[in-house]
């Protein structure tokens, strides 16, 4: 039986606990400011989506260090930004 592909959606929801939110971008504020935490959070949604479509091309293809390493720059990212939920998704 043949499926249709699967294709990451362009705009990924990410689940952030508001605590942890606000906390890292206090954080980030004191490190470079309002335009830095903005700058941060575009690049994050910016690359989330080529991150997701590595990850499940990985799975597809059955090369796990490719999931591997799209899966911790998931995780990464998402932490710097208290995306908690995408962050354990990613482990």
């Amino acid at each position: 039986i043949e499926t249709a592909p699967r294709t990451v959606a362009p705009q990924v929801p990410i689940m952030v606990e508001a605590t942890q939110l606000a906390e890292k971008r206090r954080q980030l504020g004191k490190l470079g400011g309002p335009a830095f935490v903005q700058k941060i959070t575009a690049l994050f949604v910016e690359h989330t989506p080529q991150r997701l479509a590595a990850i499940v091309q990985g799975v597809q293809q059955g090369d796990l260090p490719a999931v591997e390493f799209a899966a911790h720059s998931l995780k990464s990212s998402a932490a710097n930004l208290g995306a908690v939920r995408v962050q354990e998704l990613s482990e």
